[in-house]
């Protein structure tokens, strides 16, 4: 299971650094659902040629898997996180973008939270809210927090709720 995830995460690097390519140096529009739909077709692909080697020295089950593609997604939500460790501050970076491109909102902020884990929490619910109070609820997340990424493949559905004082 680490090893395929481990691989699926270079495919989406490497997509997303061939795709930045392409803007820069041959003048491509930037689009991130291309990214997103390149990204698993690859790794579908290369999921089933490994899949294809496996079965050929041993009987190998596949697990289901699950496909951010089935979905309707409505917002992209591009979460960034960094620390500076000479001041030991960390700061985050937001952004938003419906699925033909166009940017919805972004937002960062500077904060002193202890770990950079937290920080990432905080930019995720930030952005979260603000992509449900303009009424987006169907949300795909990409972020360089690797524990950011395991709570949100761990937890498929919310967990939490916002609770307000009641008069």
């Amino acid at each position: 299971m680490k090893m395929e995830l481990l691989q699926a995460m270079f495919t989406i690097l490497w997509s997303i650094w061939n795709h930045r390519n392409m803007v820069l140096h041959k003048g491509k529009v930037p689009n991130p659902m291309e990214v997103v739909l390149m990204s698993q077709s690859l790794i579908c692909r290369y999921r089933e040629a490994f899949q294809s080697q496996q079965g050929q020295r041993q009987r190998y089950k596949p697990k289901p898997s699950l496909s951010i593609l089935t979905q309707s997604w409505q917002v992209l939500i591009k979460v960034a996180v960094a620390r500076n460790r000479r001041t030991k501050r960390c700061g985050f970076a937001f952004e938003a973008r419906r699925m033909d491109g166009a940017l919805l909102f972004r937002g960062g902020a500077s904060c002193g939270k202890p770990t950079q884990h937290l920080v990432a929490q905080e930019a995720l619910v930030e952005a979260l809210v603000k992509a449900t109070a303009m009424d987006f609820h169907r949300t795909v997340v990409v972020t360089n927090d690797k524990i950011l990424v395991e709570l949100c493949n761990n937890h498929g559905k919310a967990t939490f709720r916002i609770f307000t004082n009641r008069v």
